[in-house]
Formats: structure tokens, sequence, C-alpha cells
């Protein structure tokens, strides 16, 4: 090979031994703490709601109005 097709080579080597990476293994599945954990949030919210209490529903509000 002359000396041209060296740099390409290496090159074309070197992606595709960065490809030969191993993936991640996969991220735990949360899916039904979140579920819970939402439909406690929403619970305590009309629990709030019901008292008619407007500094119990305030906290439910972040500074910026979105619901946390």
């Amino acid at each position: 090979m002359t000396k041209r097709c060296w740099v390409p080579l290496a090159i074309a080597l070197s992606l595709i031994l960065a490809g030969c990476n191993q993936a991640p293994p996969p991220a735990p599945d949360t899916r039904e703490a979140d579920a819970k954990a939402i439909r406690d949030q929403e619970a305590a919210w009309m629990q709030a709601l019901n008292t008619r209490d407007v500094n119990k529903v305030a906290v439910f509000y972040a500074d910026d109005d979105r619901f946390s």
C-alpha cells in the first residue's frame, strides 16, 4: 500500500473500533413508582382543594406557577 492509503485506513479503523463500544445497561424501570407518586400527589392536592383552604392549595404550586 502506498503512504496515502494509511491515513484513511487508520481513520476508518479508529471509527470502527469506536463504534464497537458496549451500550450502557438500561435504566431501571420506575414507571410503577412514578405513577404511584403522581397518584399520591394528585390525591393530596384534591384533598387540599376540598378543604377550600387557599394556603394548603398554594403549597402545591411552585414560584413560577407550575404544578409541582
